[in-house]
């Protein structure tokens, strides 16, 4: 899961989509503008590193959304 900044409409979410299905391993992207993007992807063929940039070659920006803590059984 990537957290988006700067993609604020639709224009901008499908940029980010393009960018992120350009990348060699990507299967399926799923973004929601000014919020996140579901990325499901190779990762024996690429670091998430890759995805990151590929948003930011877009012109936006985007950090790794870490998951939140699961409660303890």
């Amino acid at each position: 899961m990537l957290q988006l900044k700067g993609v604020r409409d639709s224009t901008g979410a499908r940029r980010v989509e393009r960018a992120l299905k350009r990348v060699a391993g990507v299967r399926d992207v799923a973004v929601q503008p000014g919020s996140r993007a579901k990325v499901m992807f190779d990762s024996s063929r690429l670091r998430a590193i890759q995805l990151v940039l590929a948003v930011r070659k877009a012109g936006y920006d985007a950090v790794l959304a870490t998951r939140p803590a699961e409660p303890p059984l």
